[in-house]
């Protein structure tokens, strides 16, 4: 790809849909980002190629309604929660709060302790990025 690559994008996405709010090319990054890691990482056959984003938390992307237009009925866009995105580095940190606290502690104080040393991450995004990587594992087991 070109180094104007994401403005060709949101330029091309905003034209198409006659957005009345156009997208800028970081909506359109963040986009791609979430696709990639909500859409595509089921199918990663190997977690060390899961995707990875240099953003650690877009925290909504707005959302075109289904005739493309983005305003609700205030005249405000409408706005869609999205899964977090994992960096390597985060994924990293887990795995070692994962070594460092073992399962026998009390489940509140292993995974609040664990989510400390994983930056830009809460408890219950933890709990939930391991659990998801724990069922691709076993879903990996059953398939080989």
């Amino acid at each position: 790809g070109g180094s104007n690559r994401w403005d060709a994008i949101s330029n091309f996405i905003s034209n198409s849909l006659q957005l009345p709010i156009p997208r800028s090319k970081e909506d359109c990054i963040a986009q791609y980002n979430i696709l990639v890691a909500t859409a595509l990482a089921p199918m990663q056959k190997d977690l060390k190629t899961a995707p990875t984003a240099t953003t650690t938390k877009p925290a909504a992307v707005i959302a075109p309604a289904a005739n493309g237009a983005a305003p609700t009925a205030e005249g405000k866009a409408a706005v869609v929660e999205t899964a977090p995105v994992w960096t390597e580095e985060q994924d990293k940190m887990l795995q070692d709060g994962l070594a460092k606290f073992p399962s026998k502690m009390d489940k509140n104080e292993r995974w609040s302790n664990i989510s400390k040393g994983v930056k830009g991450k809460g408890k219950k995004e933890c709990v939930t990025r391991f659990k998801a990587i724990r069922d691709a594992l076993k879903k990996k087991k059953k398939c080989v």
